[in-house]
């Protein structure tokens, strides 16, 4: 890759670099393919200081790419009101149906998905199953009402990384699990970066 094309990849945004469209397909057609890493590899190439810029959009929740998809309007607009106040900088989608939900996929890289069992047109554990094969990072939480050992067994089996009971579960846990699955990913992609400047030293 050229280093006038690597420049493209990163674009200001309200004072920080965030990614351009470029960017982001490339980061989608990589993360078809397994290696969502990939994208992180044209930074060796990248002025120190545009380096430091990435670092700050890194270190934000406004970078992350959610999608909920619930089918009962009155649960869905909850879940957006809590985003909302917890995670302002989030992109969030939202649909009620495995249509409009592919939709979504298909265009945008999705980091987290909060996504139901019924729903009209689609099993949501089909969707789960799809999701995950398409980008194996992408963290799927499926919110059902069915609390039984059965289902919490089909979800693993469909590759969900969280499973919770809408009966039993409040504002502070769901925020919690989102803090929690951000704070694991950013510590991972830290990591990465940290590989990433070494890489550009040697390199020098």
């Amino acid at each position: 890759m050229s280093g006038a094309r690597a420049y493209f990849l990163l674009r200001p945004y309200e004072g920080r670099w965030a990614p351009s469209p470029a960017f982001r397909r490339c980061q989608k057609s990589c993360c078809r393919n397994g290696n969502r890493t990939w994208v992180a590899r044209t930074l060796p190439i990248l002025s120190p200081s545009r380096t430091r810029d990435y670092r700050k959009w890194e270190d934000i929740d406004g970078m992350w790419t959610t999608l909920i998809l619930e089918d009962s309007a009155l649960y869905r607009q909850s879940l957006l009101r809590i985003f909302e106040a917890h995670f302002p900088a989030m992109a969030i989608f939202e649909a009620e149906t495995g249509q409009k939900a592919r939709q979504i996929a298909n265009t945008e890289v999705l980091d987290l998905v909060l996504t139901d069992i019924d729903l009209p047109d689609v099993c949501g554990l089909d969707f789960t199953r799809e999701v995950k094969r398409a980008c194996a990072s992408t963290v799927v939480v499926v919110l059902t009402i069915h609390d039984a050992p059965e289902y919490r067994l089909a979800a693993q089996e469909h590759g969900a990384d969280y499973f919770l009971v809408k009966g039993s579960t409040g504002t502070a846990d769901i925020v919690a699990l989102v803090e929690s699955v951000v704070a694991q990913k950013k510590k991972l992609e830290d990591r990465c970066d940290d590989l990433v400047c070494r890489m550009r030293r040697d390199a020098y």
